[in-house]
């Protein structure tokens, strides 16, 4: 994950509502994303720490991500993210976390 959840949650916001409401976010933990730049890619605690800071800003919320509150009150609506995962530890964490569809407005 090289973006910010803040960045991620205004950039996909964005897509939304260019779209009419159709966008929807695909995140993994980035290995091949982050490898091209010499990164490590996000351990399996820190893509979920992100996906849920990321939800919360989506819908208005405060959240706390690396101990600091973020917030992103001008999004309108939540966009459903879908958690992608290939190792054992990171499917059973998008099991619990999986796939979080907001009603639409």
């Amino acid at each position: 994950m090289t973006q910010h959840p803040a960045v991620t949650a205004g950039a996909i916001a964005t897509v939304d509502e260019l779209s009419g409401g159709r966008a929807v976010l695909g995140i993994g933990r980035g290995f091949s994303a982050v490898s091209n730049i010499g990164e490590r890619p996000a351990t399996t605690r820190e893509l979920a720490e992100y996906v849920r800071a990321l939800r919360t800003i989506m819908r208005g919320e405060t959240a706390t991500y690396r101990g600091k509150e973020i917030h992103a009150a001008w999004i309108e609506r939540p966009v459903p993210v879908i958690v992608s995962a290939y190792g054992p530890k990171t499917r059973r964490m998008a099991g619990e976390i999986g796939v979080e569809f907001a009603p639409r407005s």
